[in-house]
């Protein structure tokens, strides 16, 4: 061969390399782009799906930390013996709520007849029936209880050194058992489980019993269903009492009309 010949070979070859780089470059750039643009998508991607997922954890931490606050913030009172008293021919045990002290039992005292301003204390016995004051309290018309006097937290029969419930000592109890302070100045049922604390049963020690009331026409209603309890605070002439229901967890606050029996918790001075 040739040197003439050796040399057209040579760059034949030198093209042909030449042409196989250029057409394999710009194929080779696209597909790292390509490769890139996949990889950032994905990067992307993982990172969409761990936002909701921190998103979710830090939200499940907060929660958290807003339901030990809140617990933390009030721990309701729970209620121990304090001895006992003697009023008429009854022992009454004594629970002390936080500062209060409480008749444990609804009062029972007097002789059954309908009430009248005679220096007596008469009391009503649900359905009539003695029997049921031994077991779950007297009721009283306001005025007997309080003794015809219309002082807020009057003595009227409970012992001495103790009265009739004013609306401010019910609404001290009810702090004392957590209940919001927005809902204690309110009247209808309020609370959350505060009518459940001071049930038979409760953490308070209150121990109410729904032993029911009298109606102004005479009939009683609703024993182990409800409770209608007085308050010395009236408004508009009649006491701004409490009731509790067995399907209910709060506490009812208002005037009721309609109710002339009342059971009666006497608190310490």
């Amino acid at each position: 061969m040739d040197k003439t010949k050796l040399i057209l070979i040579t760059i034949v070859i030198l093209l042909i390399i030449v042409g196989v780089f250029l057409i394999y470059k710009p194929n080779n750039h696209n597909i790292s782009e390509v490769d890139n643009s996949n990889s950032q998508s994905v990067a992307k991607t993982e990172q969409t799906q761990e936002l909701p997922q921190n998103s979710e954890v830090e939200k499940e931490q907060v929660d958290k930390q807003s339901l030990d606050q809140k617990s933390s913030d009030c721990t309701p009172a729970v209620g121990h013996d304090a001895g006992t008293i003697k009023h008429g021919d009854t022992t009454y045990n004594i629970v002390a709520i936080n500062s209060q002290e409480w008749l444990k039992e609804n009062l029972n005292i007097g002789t059954m007849a309908d009430p009248s301003d005679n220096n007596k204390i008469e009391k009503w016995c649900y359905q009539d029936n003695e029997t049921n004051c031994a077991v779950g309290g007297a009721l009283y018309s306001k005025d007997e209880a309080m003794q015809y006097s219309d002082k807020e937290g009057a003595q009227g029969i409970c012992p001495s050194g103790w009265h009739i419930p004013t609306d401010n000592d019910w609404k001290n109890l009810e702090a004392s058992l957590c209940m919001a302070q927005e809902d204690i100045d309110n009247q209808g049922w309020r609370g959350e489980d505060q009518g459940t604390q001071i049930k038979i049963g409760g953490t308070s020690g209150f121990d109410a019993m729904l032993a029911g009331y009298r109606a102004d026409t005479g009939k009683y209603y609703y024993r182990d269903s409800l409770a209608r309890f007085l308050s010395s605070t009236q408004e508009d002439g009649y006491p701004l009492g409490r009731d509790l229901r067995s399907n209910k967890t709060g506490i009812f606050r208002g005037a009721n009309t309609s109710i002339s029996g009342y059971s009666v918790r006497c608190i310490k001075d």
